[in-house]
């Protein structure tokens, strides 16, 4: 694994853990959420790494929902 996607996957842990702790919910967490992957996407883009720029969506999606659900659902039980 390379940098990149290693970035790619703590930066959806870290707005994961976000979203959970400011208990977003519906649209707003998932703005956040995708707002993050294409900001990410759009920095790679810029950076002339097109090919990398959409490499590892799905596994960001996984963990930043999964996190999301996890500290959410902990920090409801508080």
């Amino acid at each position: 694994m390379d940098r990149i996607y290693l970035f790619r996957l703590c930066l959806a842990a870290v707005i994961g853990i976000l979203c959970g702790l400011f208990r977003l919910t519906g649209i707003v967490g998932g703005l956040v959420g995708i707002s993050g992957l294409v900001g990410y996407s759009l920095f790679l883009w810029s950076r002339g790494l097109r090919d990398r720029a959409f490499e590892g969506i799905i596994e960001y999606l996984g963990l930043w929902l999964t996190i999301w659900t996890l500290v959410y659902v902990e920090y409801a039980s508080l």
